[in-house]
């Protein structure tokens, strides 16, 4: 039996009736595929009482969405059906190498303490995001002329920066 879950922020936004210029067009469906037919049966007509959450929530299972911090504090049907039909989110950006340390040796989590705050409140879990990423690199960085050396410190402190700011208010973190 396979079940595949593609949970993506395009989803969202389309339930929401937005659209994003930093989301592609992704498929918009949940996918099942199982060998049992009443298992199927059984999923798809469970599925149209209840909400993608309560059925996770049923089964010992997180059902995540990867947020847009912005469309979370302005568009209130973004944020009701993250509330209402997932049980944890992931920061699309909010945690990325130039949202927290846009600046070198300058932390800021603003937008990624929103996202916790809207989790916290809605009994939501968190799946913290890469530490770092081969995009969204703060600038200061992609254009410095550093030595290996210098990189390596300036990697081990930014991880530190993060981590020890961050650590426990996760559910995982992607390294």
């Amino acid at each position: 039996m396979k079940i595949i879950y593609l949970i993506l922020s395009a989803m969202l936004l389309a339930t929401a009736g937005l659209s994003s210029q930093n989301t592609q067009a992704a498929p918009t469906a949940i996918s099942v595929a199982t060998d049992n037919p009443t298992l199927a049966a059984t999923m798809s007509a469970t599925a149209s009482a209840s909400t993608l959450r309560s059925l996770a929530e049923s089964r010992n299972f997180y059902m995540g969405a990867a947020v847009n911090v912005d469309a979370l504090l302005s568009v209130p049907q973004y944020s009701a059906t993250l509330s209402q039909q997932y049980n944890m989110v992931v920061p699309e950006n909010a945690m990325k190498w130039n949202a927290t340390e846009p600046l070198e040796g300058v932390f800021t989590f603003d937008q990624a303490d929103q996202l916790v705050d809207f989790a916290k409140a809605n009994q939501m879990s968190i799946r913290g995001h890469n530490l770092v990423w081969h995009s969204q690199l703060p600038r200061w960085l992609t254009s410095g002329t550093f030595s290996h050396d210098q990189l390596l410190a300036i990697l081990q402190k930014h991880i530190q920066g993060v981590v020890t700011r961050k650590s426990g208010q996760e559910l995982g973190r992607h390294i």
